[in-house]
């Protein structure tokens, strides 16, 4: 079942993106003396004493700028979206984009965040300006919008809207969506097939991923799996896509046919996997919540070729080249790793 849907957290540092007075000398030390939306000084001046910080602050998704130079932060324990340098993972700076932030994508040129908010004052579609440092704009895409992501064309989706699944095409620009497909129960994870020709949408209340032909904003096959897919990633050759599934003691990744459009096979990980990346076209990240790892397979075979212990629960996962990045979904910690 679903566990990332609780209510968030409302209690000290947790609302608003509230600073506890260290964090806030941290930050304040961190951050270049005019990074865009604000001196370091004025988000020192922001802040505020509050009670005991809470261990620390849920993230529920991970975005790699376009040039790898730049993490940014889903902060769904705040109502924040944050940047932190790749090289050491230093904080660069925040923005706020008014409630809670569950899913964050970058446009093709890095200057546009999308992200997608629930649970508590401003749920939908957040459009940022990066360079300013704030939100530009919103768009009335409805409750319930999950996931977001650009396809290969420079297109924006946004996938959500609960039992009454759909995927929206947006209009970032002029703030509209400009067409709409109806999906299926709860859709969760969303990925594009590297010639962009179709959008998969895991959804988690049908057990089943939807095949969607982006031209013709059509569901042209639907992929049955195994209960409750989760997050997805799709191969760089577009024909294979994998599939995480959130049920409790769920120990599998269901391997999918793309042109074909069936399971193939279900990968043996770790309990309670969730983020998936591809490393390479024979290589897949495993993002393992249960165990407190990281872990690399090969699909084909099946065998675990490394595993990293990086604690907490381990959600969310970005990979570029030879070096991946994880969030713990509980604290917040970020990892960087070699692969």
């Amino acid at each position: 079942m679903e566990r990332d849907l609780n209510p968030v957290q409302r209690d000290g540092a947790t609302r608003r993106g509230v600073l506890c007075a260290g964090a806030a000398v941290a930050l304040t030390q961190a951050l270049p003396a005019a990074w865009p939306g604000g001196t370091a000084a004025a988000h020192a001046a922001d802040a505020k004493h509050c009670a005991p910080r809470p261990p620390g602050v849920r993230r529920m998704a991970l975005a790699l700028s376009p040039d790898g130079r730049t993490l940014w932060t889903a902060d769904t324990g705040r109502t924040t979206i944050s940047a932190y340098r790749t090289r050491d993972l230093s904080p660069r700076g925040h923005v706020d984009v008014g409630d809670a932030p569950l899913d964050v994508a970058l446009s093709p040129t890095g200057l546009r965040a999308l992200v997608t908010t629930g649970f508590y004052d401003r749920p939908g579609l957040a459009v940022v300006d990066l360079a300013a440092g704030r939100v530009a704009s919103r768009v009335p895409v409805g409750r319930g919008a999950y996931a977001v992501g650009y396809a290969p064309d420079g297109t924006a989706y946004v996938a959500g809207g609960g039992s009454a699944g759909r995927l929206l095409r947006v209009d970032p620009r002029h703030g509209r969506f400009t067409g709409e497909v109806a999906l299926g129960a709860d859709p969760r994870g969303l990925a594009f097939t590297p010639h962009g020709r179709y959008a998969l949408v895991a959804l988690n209340g049908a057990a089943e991923v939807a095949v969607v032909d982006l031209e013709r904003l059509a569901v042209v096959g639907r992929i049955p799996t195994a209960p409750f897919p989760y997050l997805l990633a799709v191969a760089p050759h577009g024909g294979q896509a994998y599939v995480s599934h959130n049920a409790f003691g769920a120990r599998h990744v269901s391997v999918l046919d793309v042109l074909d459009g069936r399971t193939t096979r279900r990968l043996a990980v770790g309990p309670d996997p969730a983020g998936l990346a591809c490393a390479g076209p024979h290589a897949l990240a495993v993002a393992e919540r249960g165990a407190g790892t990281v872990s690399l397979y090969d699909p084909r075979s099946g065998r675990r070729r490394r595993r990293v212990a990086v604690g907490g629960w381990p959600r969310a996962i970005v990979a570029r080249g030879r070096r991946a990045y994880v969030a713990d979904e509980q604290t917040g910690r970020l990892g960087a790793f070699g692969i």
